[in-house]
């Protein structure tokens, strides 16, 4: 009695067995899929700069006050003939603060080329925050590192709503752009991701190479 009650039972798991084989199949194949899903996301964010929608597009209406009060505002005009790189940053901004030595790095990289310039734009992190507080976290905090690009403020956001009123909606912290020696966007990345400095370092080497070229062309 007891065999044909054992095969009994073991002829009723076998199916058992084989639908959750069949469910363990699916779920890896499910894995697997989700995984070169993100992989290809994430490989397209890292070219989310140099396609960005704004691409192209000359920024104007540009309104920066330097970190040295008796120096003049910064214009649009002062991005004629260079090649720049701007972000947008706060000291209470943990992405910013993970991006800040790669910044830095990059400054370090490019700053002997005349062609080349970086403006760190602090933003405040909360409203009514003071212009003369804002002044002193930012300072306080760059003074950590050994060089310091140019510094600027947006006082009233007027650069900052300019940008959005070209296209970019998601404006948040960093956000980084890098300009052509006419003043177009070539580059623009909302917030940070390990890496994604390599890029703006392909960028900058492409456009400052292209500077070069136009330099030594006969007008």
């Amino acid at each position: 009695m007891d065999e044909p009650e054992r095969v009994e039972s073991e002829d009723a798991q076998e199916p058992f067995t084989r639908r959750h084989s069949r469910l363990l199949v699916i779920l890896i194949v499910g894995v697997i899929v989700i995984g070169v899903a993100w992989m290809e996301r994430h490989r397209l964010s890292y070219k989310e700069g140099t396609a960005h929608p704004l691409v192209g597009t000359r920024l104007t209406q540009v309104r920066l006050e330097p970190l040295e009060e008796s120096a003049p505002i910064i214009t649009e005009e002062d991005f004629h003939g260079k090649v720049t790189l701007i972000n947008f940053w706060g000291t209470w901004c943990p992405p910013c603060r993970l991006e800040m030595p790669h910044l830095i790095d990059l400054y370090k990289e490019f700053r002997g080329d005349s062609n080349f310039q970086m403006i760190l734009v602090s933003c405040e992190g909360s409203p009514g925050q003071s212009a003369k507080k804002l002044r002193e976290m930012t300072t306080e905090y760059l003074s950590q590192f050994d060089v310091r690009p140019s510094v600027a403020f947006d006082p009233e956001q007027v650069t900052r709503r300019r940008i959005a009123e070209l296209g970019l909606s998601d404006f948040g912290y960093p956000t980084t752009i890098i300009l052509d020696e006419d003043g177009v966007i070539r580059g623009l990345w909302v917030g940070y991701r390990n890496g994604l400095e390599n890029l703006q370092r392909a960028l900058l080497r492409d456009l400052l190479r292209q500077a070069q070229r136009n330099s030594k062309t006969p007008p």
